[in-house]
């Protein structure tokens, strides 16, 4: 299994002239937020999203809610059909060598998800098949493993018995490969470790998958990333005259597919974008396609915040102004 994880920054897995077939990606944890809050359809702005470190997500899905110069990726990557998202980790958080390990094993956890995602997702009975595991693991059991993952971030509220299943399994290969110390204390009504090892060999080979990710990270120590020297910032990137002209061309299909997927303000920003001069300079009023997307957002609130007409006129005349400035910024 080839696996690539792609991060232009200064970041150690970084590498210059690597494939641009890409399978994992390293992103800004707050793009990851908000892939998994519009993808699982979350309510609220706050940072606690379930399983914020990694996410698996189809690449159709991945492009309506982010784009490439969010990603920091070039526009000629080519993303495969189902794409890993790992959060960065801040240079100032940990260690080289610990964050090097902690992206090997969060890369490792996301990967047994993928693949149990594949192989259920082709049986018409996957639900039936969870129900029978969970059968086997016992109902004790069961409802400790769904407390312990809701509590720790990694279930979604809304979790169905197969999704909580391969959450499990992604969960307990994770603690028997990188920290089985761990493993009895964290579940610890179940007592037959092996019968558990039995039940998920069944289902997947992670002994495969655990090769495929420490081939993926091997020697990377090594590895001097000259990324960080040749890459421009999104504001030099803008300028540049021919990559300026090709992302304002597809801004329009952008900011239609944001709004088509109900993130309006993304969708207003977009179209502010698009009022740009050729050197950059956006023009001094947001375009009658980005008001009413300001428009579409605040009327969606309305109803949460209990606001009366005149309060939501005083929203969208509050918000409008912010969209060149904020434009200015992207």
């Amino acid at each position: 299994m080839s696996v690539v994880v792609q991060d232009r920054s200064r970041d150690p897995l970084s590498e210059s002239g690597h494939s641009t077939t890409l399978r994992a990606l390293l992103i800004e944890p707050r793009i990851l937020r908000r892939v998994i809050r519009l993808d699982r359809h979350l309510a609220g702005l706050g940072l606690a999203v379930p399983h914020a470190n990694c996410y698996v997500i189809e690449r159709a899905r991945l492009l309506a809610y982010a784009d490439f110069e969010e990603l920091e990726l070039p526009l000629t990557a080519e993303l495969p059909r189902d794409v890993v998202l790992i959060a960065k980790i801040g240079d100032e958080e940990v260690s080289r060598r610990s964050k090097l390990a902690r992206y090997r094993q969060q890369l490792f956890h996301a990967l047994v998800h993928l693949e149990l995602q594949k192989k259920l997702s082709r049986v018409s009975v996957a639900d039936d098949i969870a129900r029978g595991k969970w059968e086997r693991i016992g109902s004790v059991e069961h409802q400790e493993i769904h407390t312990v993952l809701l509590k720790d971030g990694l279930l979604f509220s809304e979790s169905n018995p197969l999704e909580t299943y391969i959450e499990f399994v992604a969960v307990y290969l994770e603690l028997r490969y990188f920290a089985p110390e761990h493993l009895a204390a964290y579940f610890p009504a179940i007592r037959d470790w092996s019968a558990i090892d039995r039940l998920v060999s069944q289902d997947i080979n992670h002994a495969d998958i655990y090769q495929s990710s420490l081939r993926e990270f091997a020697d990377v120590s090594g590895r001097v990333s000259e990324s960080s020297r040749e890459s421009m910032s999104v504001t030099t990137v803008r300028r540049t005259s021919g990559a300026w002209r090709i992302r304002t061309r597809q801004l329009p299909t952008r900011a239609r597919r944001a709004s088509s997927v109900g993130n309006s303000v993304r969708a207003a920003i977009l179209w502010t974008l698009e009022t740009a001069t050729g050197d950059g300079t956006l023009a001094t009023s947001p375009p009658a396609a980005a008001v009413q997307e300001i428009n579409q957002f605040v009327c969606r609130l309305q109803p949460a915040l209990q606001l009366n007409n005149e309060q939501v006129s005083e929203w969208i005349d509050s918000l409008t102004p912010l969209l060149v400035p904020a434009a200015s910024d992207i």
